[in-house]
C-alpha cells in the first residue's frame, strides 16, 4: 500500500477516533487526563505488542532513543492538546491544530532533506486553509474571539508536538526498523500513561465508560500505524498534509451520524455551516490533488 493510501487511511481511523471520542468526553468521562491515560493503555499496549509479535526487538540505542521520543512526543501532544480545549472553544482552538502541517514542512526540510517543488508548496497550503476553514464554525469572527493569550499559545504547543513526534518517526526510521521503532514507541507511551493513571486512579475508580477507552486507543494505535508507515516510506511533510484533512471525515462523520442518530452527538448543521464546509472540503481536496502529483 502507498504512503498516500497509508496517509488517508490514518485520517480515516483517526477520524472515527475523534468521533468515538466526543461521544465518551461528552456522555461519559469529563475529565481529559483520564481520556489520555486510558487511551494510552490501549493505543500504545497494542504499538508494544504489534513491534514484538511481528518485528524484532532491539535494544539498540537509536531505536530506544526514536521510540522514547515518539512516545513522550505523543502523551505530551494529546494532554496540550486537551488543556487547550479546557481553555478555549473547541471551534477556535481546533484549527490551530493543523498549523503542524507548517511546522513539518519546516522541520522536514531541516533534518530530512525534504524539499518540493512549487506546485506541491501550493497544495500543502490549500490542504492547510482548507482543513482550517472545515474547523471553525464562523471564519469570520471566531479567531476574534479567542479568550485569552493561554489558549494561543497552547494550541501552538500541540501543533509544534505533532510536528515533532512525525519527524522524528520518519528521522529514526532510517536508522531502525519500522517494528522496532513502533515496539519502543509503545513501551514509552505507554510507561508515561500507567503514570497517568496512577495520578488519577480516584477519578478513574468513580468513573463510567473508561473501557470504552481501551477499545477508542486500540482503533487510534491502527491509525498510529498506518500513517507512521507512511512516514517511513514517504515524504513525512506531504503524509502529514494528507492526515491533517482528517477534519474532512469527522465533519462527513458528524453529518451521517446527526442525520440518522441526531442525540448522540450535539451538533448544530444549518445550511450556511454546511456551504462554508463544503467549500473548505473543495479546497482542501484541491490541495491534496496538487500534493498527490508529487
Amino acid at each position: 500500500m502507498s504512503w498516500i493510501a497509508l496517509s488517508f487511511l490514518a485520517a480515516v481511523l483517526w477520524s472515527s477516533v475523534i468521533l468515538f471520542d466526543k461521544f465518551v468526553v461528552d456522555n461519559e468521562i469529563e475529565d481529559p487526563l483520564i481520556d489520555v491515560s486510558i487511551n494510552g493503555v490501549g493505543l500504545h499496549g497494542t504499538l508494544m505488542v504489534a513491534g514484538a509479535v511481528f518485528g524484532t526487538v532491539s535494544f539498540s540505542p537509536e531505536a530506544v532513543l526514536g521510540g522514547i521520543l515518539v512516545g513522550a512526543f505523543y502523551i505530551m501532544s494529546i494532554a496540550t492538546y486537551y488543556r487547550g480545549m479546557q481553555t478555549e472553544e473547541v471551534s477556535r482552538f481546533a484549527p490551530m491544530i493543523s498549523l503542524s502541517t507548517i511546522f513539518v514542512a519546516i522541520l522536514s526540510f531541516l533534518f530530512l532533506g525534504e524539499s518540493f517543488n512549487t506546485i506541491t508548496y501550493v497544495g500543502i497550503i490549500l490542504a492547510v486553509l482548507g482543513t482550517f476553514l472545515i474547523s471553525l464554525e464562523d471564519p469570520l469572527h471566531n479567531l476574534k474571539k479567542l479568550q485569552s493569550k493561554k489558549g494561543f499559545l497552547l494550541g501552538i504547543a500541540v501543533a509544534v508536538l505533532f510536528s515533532f513526534r512525525e519527524v522524528s518517526f520518519g528521522y529514526f526510521s532510517n536508522e531502525v526498523s519500522f517494528l522496532n521503532l513502533i515496539f519502543w514507541t509503545g513501551v514509552s507511551g505507554l510507561a508515561l500513561s500507567l503514570f497517568l493513571i496512577g495520578y488519577k486512579r480516584k477519578e478513574i475508580h468513580s468513573s463510567r465508560g473508561t473501557y470504552h477507552l481501551g477499545f477508542i486507543g486500540f482503533i487510534a494505535a491502527l491509525g498510529f500505524l498506518s500513517f507512521m508507515r507512511a512516514v517511513s516510506t514517504g515524504p513525512v511533510s506531504l503524509s502529514s498534509a494528507i492526515v491533517r484533512t482528517q477534519p474532512m471525515f469527522v465533519f462527513f462523520g458528524s453529518v451521517i451520524i446527526t442525520f440518522f442518530y441526531p442525540e448522540a452527538l450535539s451538533e448544530n448543521i444549518d445550511r450556511f455551516v454546511l456551504v462554508q464546509k463544503l467549500l473548505a472540503v473543495t479546497v482542501a481536496v484541491v490541495g491534496i490533488v496538487l500534493i498527490t502529483l508529487f
